[in-house]
């Protein structure tokens, strides 16, 4: 995650905590995110420095004027005027994991080169759950490259007990 959109969305998160519109502006972002998702040439035009900066701004409030928290538009409006729009994503990530972090919940996903079982599941996010003293949302993914273990992310934490990773740390060592 890069550090501009982590420090975009500590500056809203903080607006939100002093006005208490948590939810509103996790809304607001979450259509954002959605948006721009399903329409990834918006950001090149935002990032556009042949477009004039009124016109993407006036492009800006056209697509979310009345949408959105007017503080979210704002935001947008500063991380394009300043070229940080390619941050947004980030942006959106960091203030989810502090929102969550602030209701007591968080996000945890997980990779594993094969299915785990239910059993396994369950050992897991009660595992994590225990760690964290959140309510964890789990989310799975399989990935085969890994060979082996596991790779889980939560709350800006990352654990790569993979069997790829270990072999690379062993080459490595050898390698020295």
């Amino acid at each position: 995650m890069n550090e501009t959109g982590r420090e975009y969305a500590t500056a809203i998160f903080e607006i939100a905590l002093e006005e208490d519109i948590r939810n509103e502006i996790y809304d607001s972002l979450a259509l954002v995110k959605r948006v721009f998702r399903r329409e990834r040439v918006y950001i090149d035009f935002l990032m556009s420095p042949a477009i004039p900066s009124s016109d993407r701004i006036e492009a800006l409030e056209q697509s979310f004027s009345g949408q959105i928290n007017d503080h979210v538009l704002g935001l947008l409006t500063v991380m394009t005027l300043k070229g940080h729009i390619r941050y947004i994503f980030d942006c959106i990530e960091a203030f989810r994991v502090l929102y969550r972090e602030s209701t007591a919940k968080s996000d945890a996903y997980v990779t594993s080169a094969v299915e785990l079982t239910d059993d396994e599941k369950a050992k897991l996010k009660a595992a994590l759950t225990k760690r964290s003293g959140h309510k964890v949302y789990m989310r799975y993914k399989i990935d085969p490259s890994l060979m082996g273990g596991l790779i889980v992310e939560m709350d800006n934490y990352r654990y790569d007990g993979s069997l790829k990773h270990k072999l690379k740390e062993i080459k490595e060592v050898m390698e020295q």
